[in-house]
């Protein structure tokens, strides 16, 4: 089968085992536990939460035993440690194994690499757009953006750690083509939370190369088709890091929440910004924000956006930096 996915690299998607890659490759990750189901269900007290969680709680992921759990699909965020068991009860249906780790309240990001025969080429971080409500713990993955710049010292940290672990991932398993690290963009620095070894969304390539087939040339060094010999991972590294940056680009939707919405273009003014949007279907994708945020995050406009829809519980990460107020 060609572009097949081997089990050796989809393994390491599994959220309650890629610990030992990240110790491995020296990358950071938050303290955690990972416990059965059955601990789960009928004794939690044993997992020992309040050793784990921080001020802003814990996060529970399932593991991929069952299918794939991307897009905050398999996460529970507990803001409350008191509301452990409740808030995490379905997660014992939908897996074997669950991690359990402190929340790292920062900016929710990803780094994109991709392994080619001479070695690791690493792009530019991008924000990962999530909304979490405090009150609930309901978390909203809304998209990405390559808008982002987290300065010179944190671009260096995240992409440095996303090529350790490149190398640990082609070591232990042989893997070709594009993978991101994902994880948070903390006041401490960087702390990953994941490695997906596919394909993952985001690099920005369809707005700022529309005519360069990206999924195919994965797919090409993923099964290490003749002719790729002369393409150079420092070289791919650049072109890509290159044009994304002249071509930033956002791939954003907010749900609408509640009726009264027309479809099409709209703005919507909030704290010193314009934010525009059009709307389709029930959901709003976000075009533009002008001035920027800080560096140019788009997270505070997503909040904003599902505040004015109807949805005014959700915050952007870190916490208190943008929402309904």
């Amino acid at each position: 089968m060609y572009g097949w996915r081997r089990p050796e690299w989809a393994a390491v998607e599994d959220k309650t085992t890629i610990d030992r890659l990240w110790a491995a490759a020296g990358v950071a990750s938050p303290p955690h536990v990972v416990v059965d189901v059955e601990t789960l269900r009928r004794a939690p007290e044993e997992i020992g939460i309040g050793k784990i969680a921080g001020p802003a709680g814990v996060v529970a992921a399932a593991d991929s035993t069952r299918g794939h759990v991307g897009d905050s699909l398999g996460l529970r965020w507990v803001p409350d440690p008191d509301r452990f068991q409740e808030s995490v009860r379905d997660l014992a249906d939908r897996a074997d194994r669950v991690r359990i780790a402190r929340f790292a309240d920062g900016v929710p990001c990803s780094v994109l690499g991709m392994a080619l025969p001479d070695g690791i080429a690493v792009f530019a971080p991008i924000e990962i757009v999530t909304l979490g409500d405090p009150a609930t713990g309901r978390l909203l993955f809304c998209g990405s953006s390559t808008h982002w710049r987290p300065g010179a010292s944190a671009e260096r940290e995240m992409r440095d750690a996303t090529r350790r672990a490149g190398r640990e991932l082609v070591r232990t398993t042989g893997y070709r083509g594009i993978f991101s690290v994902d994880g948070l963009l903390t006041p401490d620095g960087f702390t990953a939370t994941e490695l997906n070894p596919r394909h993952a969304s985001g690099l920005g390539l369809r707005a700022a190369l529309p005519d360069f087939p990206v999924y195919l040339f994965n797919r090409a060094v993923q099964e290490e088709l003749p002719g790729l010999e002369g393409i150079r991972s420092a070289a791919l590294e650049r072109v890509v890091r290159r044009a994304v940056a002249a071509a930033p680009s956002y791939a954003l939707t907010v749900p609408v929440a509640r009726t009264g919405h027309a479809d099409g273009a709209a703005r919507l003014r909030h704290g010193g910004s314009v934010i525009d949007y059009r709307t389709a279907g029930g959901v709003a994708a976000l075009t533009a924000v002008s001035p920027p945020a800080p560096g140019h995050r788009a997270g505070p406009a997503c909040a904003a956006l599902a505040a004015h829809l109807g949805d005014p519980g959700l915050r952007c990460f870190p916490l208190g930096t943008g929402g309904a107020d």
